[in-house]
């Protein structure tokens, strides 16, 4: 009887100290998970991952909720450290709600499954060569990862070039995003945005945006150059529509576009490029321009009316 006592107190014994032990580490784990030290961590793991080597730090103040699949991120910025004239914040919000598995988020596609913004902003900035800033390996290589689902709510988008900025708000978006060799891919389910003096209005926005590496021109000595890229992105202003393809080459501006007007509105569109407006009209039609902003082609065919004189499956072809 003596035996069984002493062996039962000993089974006690180790029960206690297996649940000590637990409630230790689960303690642990409490703290540490909602103190800043993980929160700095994770920061630095999502740097390390997304954008390796290159000048692309995130920080994060604060998380909340479970590690292994569903955790709230407050006060998360990406921020670009190429130097100190360089440096600036890219991107900033107070709250992102991330739903992930861990092993799609360690495997060879490191994707998450939804990600859901509020109030972000977006900033957007050209470096001394004009060149604008976005994230990449520092080797010049895109890092690999995929967001299956992204929501957007009330965000701010700003961008600046040669002393001049321009700010687009209200933006809404909702789509998925992926990167790999070729580059970065986002598309867009549905969006709406409007610019911050309202001079134009976004009402609806769907298609795909990205920006991929191109090599330099035979001969030049220039590295490989950024590529943007639309594919059937359609845009529905308050009385303007169209559907835009084709690529903008940075730094020179290279581009050839295609867009499909149905209609155009000149007096809209002339208030979003900051032009003089006067009852000009509307068009419809297929137009196509390839060149750079100071000499380009023009091609396409017109239907509408311009001041008062009516178009008519209107064909033209014009250098500048």
């Amino acid at each position: 009887m003596e035996k069984r006592t002493n062996k039962g107190k000993r089974a006690m014994s180790w029960v206690s100290l297996a649940l000590g032990l637990l409630l230790a580490v689960i303690v642990v784990l409490y703290l540490f998970l909602r103190t800043g030290f993980f929160a700095g961590l994770a920061g630095r793991l999502v740097s390390t991952h997304l954008f390796g080597a290159s000048p692309f730090v995130v920080t994060i103040d604060h998380i909340e909720g479970s590690i292994v699949g569903d955790v709230t991120i407050r006060n998360m910025r990406i921020l670009y450290k190429g130097g100190a004239a360089n440096a600036f914040e890219l991107f900033r919000a107070d709250e992102v709600t991330v739903r992930y598995s861990v092993g799609s988020l360690l495997g060879a596609g490191r994707s998450v499954d939804e990600i859901i913004v509020v109030s972000p902003v977006f900033r957007l900035a050209a470096d001394s060569t004009g060149r604008y800033i976005l994230p990449s390996f520092g080797s010049g290589d895109f890092s690999t990862y995929g967001i299956e689902r992204f929501t957007i709510h009330g965000g701010l988008f700003m961008i600046s070039r040669n002393g001049e900025a321009a700010a687009v708000g209200e933006v809404n978006l909702a789509g998925s995003i992926h990167s790999g060799s070729g580059g970065v891919r986002i598309d867009v389910a549905r969006g709406s945005a409007a610019e911050s003096s309202r001079r134009f209005v976004v009402r609806s926005l769907s298609g795909a945006v990205g920006y991929t590496r191109v090599p330099a021109p035979k001969g030049s000595a220039e590295g490989p150059r950024t590529k943007y890229i639309l594919d059937s992105l359609s845009v529905s202003l308050e009385q303007s529509a169209f559907i835009l393809d084709g690529g903008v080459v940075g730094d020179e501006w290279l581009f050839d576009l295609a867009v499909q007007a149905f209609p155009a509105d000149i007096d809209e569109i002339a208030r979003l490029l900051g032009e003089e407006q006067g009852s000009w009209g509307e068009l419809e039609g297929a137009l196509s321009f390839a060149g750079t902003p100071e000499r380009f082609r023009a091609r396409g065919t017109a239907n509408g009316v311009v001041r008062g004189y009516a178009l008519d499956d209107f064909r033209f072809d014009a250098l500048r």
